[in-house]
């Protein structure tokens, strides 16, 4: 798959959603996705068989939050994932 940050993919949900990182962990390439019209759907996903597949692993998730965030983000992605993490918790 030749997906890259900032591009814009749709998932089997029909929904479109921006990819806000990309990282390689663990000989796996990993996606931070963002739905672009609520803003407030963030998944992470990983690559396997070209197929798109949401990690649902707590300490995959975790690992990825830290290698995922940037200190010069702006936005603060890393507090604003791990709120729709929580979100998803409960």
């Amino acid at each position: 798959m030749n997906i890259d940050e900032k591009d814009i993919i749709e998932l089997s949900d029909n929904n479109s959603y921006y990819v806000a990182r990309k990282a390689r962990y663990n000989n796996t390439t990993y996606y931070c996705v963002v739905d672009t019209k609520t803003k407030k759907d963030v998944k992470f996903l990983y690559e396997l068989n070209n197929e798109l597949i949401e990690v649902e692993d707590q300490a995959t998730l975790d690992k990825l939050l830290t290698i995922m965030s940037r200190k010069d983000d702006k936005l603060n992605l890393l507090r604003i994932l791990r709120n729709e993490i929580n979100n998803k918790k409960e």
